[in-house]
């Protein structure tokens, strides 16, 4: 297996295009379609098919990536996948989505019901690339996986452009369409993907063909697996509704109107975008990492201590890394956030108090960091009775998200939703924590991945800097003449430090201040830090202690 830095490389590249490409397409249509329709595409529909297909790809993916498990088993499981998908997407629309979700105006879109059922099918067609997609991850097809992965979210996009400038049709309709041709399209290149290039990464595989991934039934499924994919399924769902319990509410009630969710979405895919591209990537590739040096089917004891004692430092270094990385982010988000959501979103999310919320969003992204990277190590050392036992907690931490979720935004609006995840989030890490304590015997400490005292000062001094431009730059840009200041200049005009008020300049001279100050930490945690040093260097993290 690669090393967990070069499998984390080939998802970073392919998330930071993808991601970049959507992020310019999304400023173009934030700009010229109705935020109604927004919200009800990017909040309600969205959800409807990202629930659907979390509940077949995590399943699936934690069971059967472990390398314990015969190919020959491995594909007799997977196919159920396919077959699995549709009843998930009936029960979501029957028994969630039809009684309780909000019907919205005809004018945005004559059919409700013909909206849902074409994300669903959307849906569908990506489980059929499930096999496909895990088989690849079983011949560490790393780089073939990330330009799929990164295909998808592009065409996603690039179809709808296409179909709102090109095509008279109602958005909401775009958006259906573009949905089914980017999952069929993914799909296909996921099917071209494996049997072209299985040869070259698993030379000992010979006639491999588009048929040698099919099942030869009647085959027995085994019982084990099943009991652990029905727990990892049960273990999925509670994990969606404690993840995604903002976009809910959101759909479910009527606490906030369509435009205001497209707003709250808008603000959610920019401070998101470093989680998809860094942290989202850094997950899945310690994901694989774990399941290679904890193999679930192997007791405690009869475990390779090398690998276990890999697998610690790495997670060691990994939480130390997503630490330090969440908090840089956060630190520049406080001054820059205006500015962010001024270029993406213009003045729909400034007149919405885009910039405060984006602020807590990228608080918000230092809990998700830790969050993502203990539970891939939590995930990936427990056994079936400790996966139950994690999916009972998820199971009543899912009320309390709701709860919060309901409450939290009478009091304090949208930012209230972000609380609620806050909260909920710090009670994942609080019990994942505790196993790793437990089996890591408390070799793993909190405390240790924190930054280093030089790291912390410097940004600190970083934050004091760049405040001080946002406060040049954005409060009235510093009007001085109504101070009685007298820099060789008459009294009661106006001195401003960067060119014209509200101009280029001044965004320009904050980017560079700004710039300036990112290069210089960059510099130094890459000059002092051991673990991003490694790790950059595309050195297992497994091989030092941490």
């Amino acid at each position: 297996m690669n090393s967990l830095a070069s499998s984390f490389m080939h998802n970073f590249s392919g998330q930071l295009l993808s991601r970049v490409l959507s992020f310019c397409i999304n400023m173009y249509l934030l700009r010229q379609i109705d935020s109604d329709a927004l919200g009800l595409v990017n909040v309600n529909l969205m959800l409807f098919y990202s629930t659907t297909i979390f509940l077949i790809r995590e399943p699936f993916r934690k069971v059967f990536l472990g390398s314990e498990i015969p190919l020959s088993v491995v594909l007799t499981h997977l196919w159920l996948a396919p077959l699995i998908c549709p009843l998930i997407a009936a029960v979501l629309y029957l028994c969630f989505w039809l009684p309780f979700s909000t019907v919205p105006d005809a004018s945005l879109v004559p059919s409700y019901a013909a909206a849902l059922s074409v994300f669903a099918f959307s849906a569908w067609l990506e489980s059929f690339a499930e096999p496909y997609v895990i088989l690849s991850l079983r011949f560490g097809m790393d780089a073939q996986y990330a330009f799929a992965q990164g295909f998808l979210v592009i065409s996603q996009r690039v179809f709808v452009l296409i179909l709102t400038v090109m095509v008279p049709i109602l958005p909401v309709y775009a958006f259906c369409f573009a949905q089914v041709l980017s999952s069929f399209c993914y799909t296909a290149l996921c099917i071209y993907l494996l049997v072209s290039g299985i040869r070259s990464v698993a030379p000992s595989v010979r006639g491999f063909s588009l048929m040698s991934v099919y099942p030869t039934f009647p085959k027995a499924f085994s019982k084990e697996n099943l009991s652990i994919l029905g727990a990892f399924t049960v273990h999925s769902i509670f994990k969606q509704v404690v993840t995604n319990g903002t976009g809910y509410v959101l759909t479910f009630t009527n606490f906030f109107p369509l435009s205001d969710q497209a707003v709250f979405d808008a603000v959610d895919k920019l401070g998101s975008l470093v989680a998809r591209v860094i942290f989202a990537p850094l997950e899945h590739s310690a994901y694989l990492y774990f399941s290679t040096c904890f193999r679930r089917t192997t007791s405690a004891k009869g475990r390779i201590e090398t690998d276990v004692q890999k697998g610690i430092n790495a997670m060691s270094s990994l939480l130390h890394i997503v630490i330090l990385v969440g908090t840089v982010i956060f630190i520049f988000a406080i001054p820059y956030s205006p500015l962010a959501v001024k270029i993406y979103g213009g003045t729909v999310l400034i007149n919405n108090s885009g910039a405060n919320i984006l602020r807590l969003y990228c608080f918000y992204i230092i809990i998700i960091a830790i969050n993502g990277i203990i539970e891939c190590f939590a995930m990936a050392t427990m056994n079936e009775k400790e996966l139950l036992s994690h999916g009972w907690f998820l199971f009543f931490s899912s009320p309390i998200q709701i709860f919060l979720s309901f409450i939290f935004p009478y009091a304090i609006g949208a930012y209230g939703l972000i609380l609620a995840n806050i909260i909920t989030m710090l009670m994942r890490i609080a019990y994942s924590w505790r196993h790793i304590r437990r089996f890591s015997r408390g070799q793993i400490s909190f405390l240790k991945s924190l930054p280093n005292f030089p790291t912390i000062l410097i940004l600190f001094f970083c934050l004091m800097v760049t405040s001080l431009s946002f406060l040049v730059s954005f409060l009235n840009f510093i009007k001085i003449s109504r101070c009685t200041f007298y820099i060789g200049k008459k009294r009661n005009e106006s001195l401003l430090i960067f060119g014209e008020i509200d101009g280029i300049m001044h965004s320009a001279a904050h980017v560079a201040v700004g710039s300036s100050l990112f290069i210089f930490v960059i510099n130094h945690i890459y000059q002092n830090d051991l673990h991003v040093a490694k790790f950059l260097s595309d050195k297992s993290l497994g091989s030092h202690n941490g």
